[in-house]
């Protein structure tokens, strides 16, 4: 299989764009997947770590209802809640 090197530099250009959020700043699935051995080493064998994470479903259809101002305004508060 052949692969384009300018297509694979593209797409983890791409996949590193967007491991923040715009609107919350929180790190996306992609980011964790990707740095998830060296979070774990940051905590010794006497610490606990709990990971969260959460998809949100049906939000288009809130931000249809209310609005995507007020949408963007629940991921916030949403987010603020866990950080």
């Amino acid at each position: 299989m052949k692969f384009n090197i300018f297509s694979v530099n593209r797409y983890e250009s791409y996949l590193k764009k967007y491991d923040d959020d715009q609107l919350t700043g929180a790190k996306s699935l992609h980011y964790f997947m990707e740095h998830y051995e060296e979070s774990l080493k940051q905590f010794g064998k006497s610490q606990s770590l709990s990971i969260f994470y959460s998809s949100l479903v049906n939000l288009h259809d809130y931000n249809l209802t209310n609005g995507y101002q007020d949408g963007s305004n629940l991921l916030k508060l949403y987010y603020s809640r866990l950080a």
